[in-house]
């Protein structure tokens, strides 16, 4: 009796863990990326002087791809310090190539700049591994049209899985 009743415990343990991590009818993640980190860069200091500025920018993000056509859903977050300009953005649209995402979303809040809510950006994240012999990961700028040049992160962590 003991000996059938464990069994049972084992067998509705194995059958709860083969189940989805998912809520039924949810959809799986085919690909995800997270991380936060900064970055300077260089960007045109305003008005008619024509000088160039250092600019820091930081970013925190979460993203989840949901089907092979590249729909994905998440936040990205965006901050150029240096501006004090800031924005937030529902991700869209997730692109996963070698060790980089290039992602594209909605702005859904702004401050300062020339951002307009319901605008589309485009940002694009590299993950250069983890580690003391690692390459730092990178980040673009944000971008109206395309996913564009990457810089190398001064502190933080991008994360493709």
């Amino acid at each position: 009796m003991k000996r059938t009743r464990n069994f049972v415990v084992l067998a509705l343990t194995a059958a709860l863990l083969a189940l989805p991590a998912a809520p039924v009818g949810a959809a799986r993640a085919l690909n995800q990326a997270s991380g936060a980190g900064s970055f300077t860069a260089s960007g045109g200091g305003g008005g008619n002087n024509n000088t160039v500025v250092e600019n820091e920018f930081r970013f925190a993000f979460s993203a989840r791809q949901l089907d092979d056509d590249g729909t994905a859903t998440g936040q990205f977050t965006y901050r150029n310090v240096t501006k004090g300009n800031r924005l937030q953005m529902e991700i869209v649209e997730m692109t996963v190539v070698d060790d980089g995402v290039c992602l594209k979303g909605e702005i859904t809040k702004a401050v300062g700049g020339d951002a307009q809510v319901g605008a589309f950006r485009f940002v694009k994240l590299q993950d250069n591994g983890q580690g003391a012999n690692a390459e730092p990961d990178m980040s673009s700028k944000l971008s109206g049209n395309s996913c564009g040049e990457l810089f190398e992160l001064d502190r933080g962590n991008v994360k493709i899985h």
